[in-house]
């Protein structure tokens, strides 16, 4: 099939030589495998990989990570064959042996049958698995199916199948390393590019020794990404609440503070939510049309509720707000995140 193997690679062993041969021998003509500044020893791997004439081969000076690898294999596959007809897209694999070339051939096959899709090659997790990795993608699993909204059973597979469309779309991702393949997930669930699952063998090469994923370091970058849906909510809320606290001390009003700052509130929200934490790249008008009512709704049940907690309790109205606020968070956010921030299908 018309599609690019692109194989990063940082400190490769044998394995990717075997790799490569195999797919070949499967009918792959066109792999690009990215060295991502690899140490001395390595090379020559490379070197036999450049002399056999299997691959062309794109260096990195140094190592930029994972993620720069990719973007640098999508620009050379999306500039070679952007006026190729019939051209299908980049198949991404890991250079440690984890992929099969079986299961790489049903991602390419899946890419035809999708031609505008994100391909998942999805891993079942089942049996002899590293816990480390079962862990990982447990957790990430469960947080990316809360905050986004779309369940994926592998969020961490570099076995992928990436149409020509969506290559632009994924070169204006600015992270580079693991992270980077986790925001290609946010992009594509928030934007309603179709997502599609295919079930592939679940390979550990001596428990993953040879992974260069930092389970500390790496795990803290791909939370940093989720980290900026709840920081605008942060920011917002401390907006919120300073010219709540600044108009009710001065007015003594309830609902003139609340007015006031949900509307102040509102233009500092979605802009951060749509420029930053959703992307949204559809009409932006009809997005704050939406945008507002929700503010009208949610202020007017915010404001319920404060006065219900006042009227019952009998606490301050300040902590009775945060109380109403926290409590409608969530809410508030699903409903951003799944009527208001989210591109229309196509049809």
């Amino acid at each position: 099939m018309n599609v690019t193997v692109l194989i990063p690679a940082y400190n490769p062993n044998e394995t990717l030589l075997s790799l490569v041969e195999q797919l070949h021998q499967a009918g792959f003509s066109d792999i690009v495998v990215v060295d991502d500044g690899s140490h001395q020893a390595s090379q020559p791997i490379f070197t036999r990989l450049e002399q056999a004439g299997q691959v062309t081969l794109l260096r990195h000076a140094v190592n930029l990570g994972k993620g720069a690898a990719l973007r640098m294999g999508f620009n050379h596959a999306h500039n070679t064959h952007k006026h190729d007809p019939g051209y299908l897209g980049v198949v991404t694999a890991d250079a440690d042996g984890q992929h099969l070339p079986a299961d790489i051939a049903g991602i390419a096959q899946a890419l035809a049958e999708n031609q505008e899709a994100l391909i998942l090659g999805v891993r079942s997790f089942q049996g002899q698995v590293p816990f480390r990795s079962r862990f990982g993608n447990s957790l990430t699993q469960t947080v990316f199916r809360f905050l986004v909204g779309e369940r994926i059973t592998d969020t961490q597979t570099g076995l992928r199948g990436v149409p020509l469309s969506l290559i632009p779309v994924f070169l204006r991702i600015t992270a580079n390393r693991y992270e980077y393949e986790l925001d290609m997930l946010i992009q594509c669930a928030t934007n309603r590019h179709p997502i599609v699952q295919v079930p592939i063998a679940t390979v550990y090469i001596d428990d993953n020794r040879s992974s260069h994923f930092n389970p500390i370091i790496d795990s803290a970058k791909i939370y940093l990404v989720f980290l900026r849906f709840i920081g605008s909510s942060l920011l917002t809320a401390l907006v919120d609440n300073i010219v709540f606290i600044l108009v009710y001390n001065a007015s003594g009003n309830i609902l003139l503070g609340q007015a006031l700052a949900r509307c102040v509130a509102t233009v500092v929200n979605f802009t951060l939510n749509r420029n930053f934490v959703f992307k949204h790249q559809a009409d932006k008008w009809r997005a704050f049309a939406k945008y507002l009512a929700l503010v009208v709704v949610m202020g007017a049940v915010s404001y319920s509720l404060i006065r219900l907690i006042v009227d019952q309790t009998g606490i301050g109205v300040v902590p009775a707000k945060i109380l109403a606020e926290t409590g409608l968070y969530l809410i508030n956010f699903a409903t951003q995140r799944t009527l208001i921030f989210r591109k229309h299908d196509a049809a």
